[in-house]
């Protein structure tokens, strides 16, 4: 997007702050719980985080997608456009990673478990195949989009080598389609290959499938998806243009109903209501990808608000603009310096 939206910016300032009112109500957790009306309002926050972090997946690949598709149609799909991208994208973003990874490795290196090793976090192997480490907790989304920045590039670039030999920006796009495609399939057969080798009821839905890299791969393609179908104003970019008021009122509706389904697997008393296999199949395969096309159709619709109010424009800009370094210190950095020293459990 080569100019400010303010949709962008809102959908964006929505995530962070969704992620930082989920964060801040855990840390205060210990003095909420004493207040037995307000502790069950903060219960239902739970979401919260979940909700922010699809979002952001879902907006990073719908720019990321944009940006690709845009360059690609102009330029050969080859290593020096690579280059390019991964340049632009890790100076915006590892620098400050960077940082906030060894300023808290310093302050909690007493503390780190013998498993944990920096070294994962640098290349972002950290939870690639296995649960994330308590150790920066946040960090698990960071590596997810990380490998995503990487990974999908790689296989433009391969799939544009063995499919086509000459320039062709029509065939470029539908390179990207195909390998968007692709990565879709494949994270669902990671996880359906996952859940039959192991209990399907036992496995931790949040450790072991939502914050696993590998099972996670497909997050950022369904705002890839939309990107394409946006730049080659397709059927389907018609159809979700032309109805997008009615799109947004089923996305939202839907998020609603997802989050709702979190809430009752979270409590197994509700289960009951269900066949337990196949709701815990869904939740584990299926889950993900449905709420991904939920907040992903109602993206139309907000890109195109336009708020009349300079004051709150301004505001959602800023908090748009900061919501990187917002993401990166808000949690464990905070609760080392400050919540920590209070003894309290989180």
């Amino acid at each position: 997007m080569k100019t400010k939206n303010f949709g962008l910016d809102l959908i964006r300032a929505t995530a962070i702050l969704l992620v930082v009112v989920y964060h801040s109500v855990n840390l205060l957790q210990p003095f909420i719980d004493n207040f037995f009306i307000v502790g069950k309002i903060a219960a239902c926050t739970q979401v919260f985080g979940l909700l922010g972090v699809e979002i952001f997946f879902v907006l990073s690949g719908f720019l990321i997608g944009g940006i690709i598709i845009d360059y690609f149609t102009i330029n050969p799909v080859n290593i020096i456009g690579l280059y390019s991208f991964w340049g632009r994208r890790w100076f915006r973003t590892l620098p400050q990673y960077y940082i906030i990874l060894v300023v808290l490795f310093y302050l909690n290196y007493h503390q780190i478990d013998s498993n944990t090793h920096i070294t994962h976090f640098i290349l972002f192997f950290q939870n690639f195949f296995s649960p994330h480490p308590i150790f920066f907790a946040e960090a698990w989304s960071l590596s997810i989009e990380e490998w995503f920045y990487f990974l999908f590039p790689i296989l433009l670039l391969l799939s544009r080598l063995i499919i086509y030999s000459k320039k062709n920006s029509q065939m470029e796009v539908r390179i990207i389609l195909n390998v968007a495609l692709c990565y879709v399939i494949i994270a669902f057969i990671c996880k359906f290959l996952y859940i039959f080798l192991f209990n399907n009821a036992i496995i931790n839905f949040d450790t072991q499938i939502r914050k696993v890299v590998i099972m996670r791969l497909d997050a950022p393609m369904y705002g890839v998806l939309l990107a394409y179908c946006f730049k080659t104003k397709n059927v389907i970019y018609s159809k979700i243009n032309k109805y997008k008021h009615h799109f947004f009122i089923f996305g939202i509706l839907g998020i609603l109903i997802s989050l709702l389904v979190i809430y009752i697997s979270d409590h197994p008393s509700y289960v009951h209501f269900f066949d337990k296999e196949v709701f815990y199949i869904f939740r584990n395969i299926l889950y993900f990808p449905i709420l991904a096309v939920f907040i992903a159709i109602t993206f139309p619709f907000i890109i195109c608000i336009q708020p009349k109010s300079k004051i709150i424009k301004k505001s959602i800009n800023f908090i748009s603009s900061i919501s990187y370094p917002m993401y990166l210190i808000h949690y464990s950095l905070v609760y080392l310096l400050i919540f920590k020293d209070l003894n309290l459990e989180t």
